[in-house]
């Protein structure tokens, strides 16, 4: 109750005093004093939401692969490792 009295009450202050930047940055100044339960709110959701449409959670990589690039297959990654060739020697 307490966050949606003062999203409100600083979305008026941008729309009404037309002070957008004052305004948002005080909404992330006021974050600070929010409980840990709000922070754990929109996870709990969305957890609860994926159990009820049925989907599941992206597994874990697996140890020593990153999370952000695709899987690479062996064929690929031999055909892109070329090395460059060393200045002043002839092959």
């Amino acid at each position: 109750m307490r966050f949606q009295l003062l999203l409100g009450m600083h979305v008026g202050i941008a729309v009404l005093l037309g002070l957008p930047l004052f305004s948002g940055a005080m909404i992330v100044a006021d974050a600070v004093f929010l409980p840990d339960r709000c922070y754990l709110l929109p996870g709990q959701l969305w957890r609860r939401t994926g159990r009820r449409t049925g989907t599941t959670e992206a597994a874990a990589p697996a140890c020593g692969e990153s999370a952000f690039l695709p899987p690479q297959s062996a064929a690929s990654s031999r055909r892109n490792t070329v090395s460059a060739p060393v200045r002043g020697r002839r092959a």
